[in-house]
């Protein structure tokens, strides 16, 4: 990849961290737009990942970076039923996701928890979710493959412009193998705007 298309990526990189920040927060703020966009276009797509890479009641799920409005949870209490613990760096979007996850009624599946994934203990997951805003990618990847056990699922999500090189950081790690993965393109998230989900397990 040349300087040009490395600078690139990184623009559109941060753009989309910048932009997913900014959709948390107004749709944790406005249920009206919580329903019509995330719950018919997100929320299709997460929903999409799940079945596609079988997750199930059974499994015991940590998501790295919740962010403000944590659909990931919301869609895997409500439609799969399994126990769910998210963190996120941010304060103030731990508050929030606790805060929509209350109203939701949601706490008995869903825990909410101020941490890194550089550092937070994962030994007892079987499903670990690694958001595409969730960063640094590598340091957490790394976490994950010292720590977690055998038989773990890994899911990363990755901004379209990105996904190659976390792909080609997975193949280089020989404890994982890829299982499969997703392309993202609901509207209005035309290339190279989308994004892909891996699903990675460790051997």
């Amino acid at each position: 990849m040349s300087v040009t298309q490395t600078r690139s990526c990184g623009v559109i990189k941060s753009m989309s961290y910048i932009y997913w920040t900014i959709i948390d927060l107004v749709a944790h703020k406005f249920n009206f737009f919580t329903r019509w966009y995330y719950d018919k276009s997100i929320g299709n797509e997460y929903q999409k990942e799940f079945n596609t890479f079988h997750i199930n009641s059974k499994e015991n799920v940590l998501h790295i970076g919740c962010g403000s409005f944590p659909l990931t949870e919301l869609t895997l209490a409500r439609k799969i039923n399994c126990n769910i613990t998210s963190i996120d760096k941010d304060e103030v979007a731990v508050r929030n996701a606790k805060k929509t996850i209350q109203e939701a009624a949601l706490t008995t599946l869903v825990t909410i928890n101020r941490g890194s994934g550089e550092s937070y203990s994962i030994e007892s997951f079987t499903t670990i979710i690694i958001s595409s805003c969730a960063h640094p990618k590598e340091p957490i990847i790394n976490h994950i493959l010292t720590h977690a056990k055998k038989g773990t699922k890994i899911i990363i999500r990755e901004v379209e412009t990105s996904a190659k090189h976390i792909k080609e950081y997975m193949e280089k790690q020989s404890k994982v193998q890829l299982i499969a993965a997703i392309d993202h393109h609901p509207f209005p998230f035309i290339p190279p705007f989308g994004w892909k989900s891996f699903y990675f397990q460790i051997n």
